[in-house]
């Protein structure tokens, strides 16, 4: 995460700039945990052989551990939110898949 000052110190016309001392994404952000799962299925649609049209089922789930994981951070040292996290990865989710192959 960069830290800025919030204000336009060196009048480039960029709000941007660091304060003295402090490098480019000198602050670190916290651990990113994830884990996906996928369980599927095939079922032959045909009594006759091996080949033939085929249905697959899968359940897919992402973020199965529902970790919350911030990903913007307010790095203006000048805001109420500075160091605090605004947006987040999004919550555990599921799927249901129902897939035909001919």
């Amino acid at each position: 995460m960069n830290i800025t000052t919030g204000t336009d110190n060196n009048h480039d016309s960029l709000p941007l700039d660091r304060p003295a001392g402090i490098p480019r994404n000198f602050m670190h952000g916290p651990t990113y945990i994830n884990l996906d799962f996928n369980l599927a299925h095939d079922i032959l649609l045909t009594k006759a052989g091996k080949e033939g049209p085929m249905a697959t089922i899968a359940i897919n789930s992402f973020n199965v551990l529902n970790h919350e994981n911030d990903v913007t951070y307010v790095g203006v040292v000048t805001s109420p939110f500075f160091g605090h996290a605004v947006a987040a990865q999004p919550p555990r989710r599921m799927q249901l898949d129902l897939e035909f192959k001919f």
